[in-house]
């Protein structure tokens, strides 16, 4: 839990393989007065195609977050997460990171 959540960035390195597809699933939720940004969560890095996805606008509930990328080197890629609210009563969840 984040909160309140002015500004949330978190970095987490995920291995990839060459050529083999990469798909990391994110659970998050939102309360309060969430406002227009919403939270994003992004996989890019070594030689993938950026992939983002973007928390819908319900609040209270978990929503799956999926982006996915084949790389074209082998190493380490970046998941992002990330997160702003200017509301003072707004929450930020994040349950469960899968990678497949």
């Amino acid at each position: 839990k984040v909160a309140p959540c002015n500004y949330f960035k978190k970095v987490f390195q995920v291995p990839v393989t060459a050529s083999e597809l990469r798909t990391v699933k994110v659970k998050i939720r939102i309360d309060g007065t969430w406002g227009t940004y919403r939270p994003r969560v992004s996989l890019s890095g070594q030689g993938m195609t950026l992939s983002q996805a973007t928390k819908n606008t319900t609040t209270g509930s978990f929503e799956e977050l999926t982006v996915s990328g084949t790389p074209t080197t082998t190493g380490i890629a970046l998941l992002t997460i990330e997160a702003h609210s200017a509301s003072t009563d707004a929450a930020f969840y994040i349950d469960t990171i899968t990678i497949e």
